[in-house]
C-alpha cells in the first residue's frame, strides 16, 4: 500500500545544475520584463519647508481689502 501512496504523490526529483541555471535565467528575463527593472526611481521627498514654499507660490494671489 506505501508503493501505491508514493506513486499516487509522487517524489520531489532532485534538481540538477541545468535546471537551476534554467530557472535563473527565467527569474532574470521575468525581472527585466518589470516596469521597475529600466531604472525609474521616486522621487526624493521634500520637506515641510519646501512643501511649505511650493504652495504658497503655486496659490493664487488674493487682494487684501485692508
Amino acid at each position: 500500500m506505501r508503493s501505491n501512496l508514493w506513486e499516487t504523490v509522487g517524489m520531489a526529483e532532485k534538481r540538477t545544475k541545468a535546471d537551476k541555471r534554467q530557472r535563473q535565467a527565467d527569474k532574470l528575463e521575468k525581472k527585466a520584463r518589470h516596469p521597475h527593472a529600466q531604472g525609474t526611481k521616486k522621487k526624493p521627498r521634500e520637506d515641510f519647508s519646501e512643501a511649505a514654499t511650493r504652495i504658497v507660490k503655486q496659490a493664487p494671489k488674493a487682494e487684501t481689502a485692508w
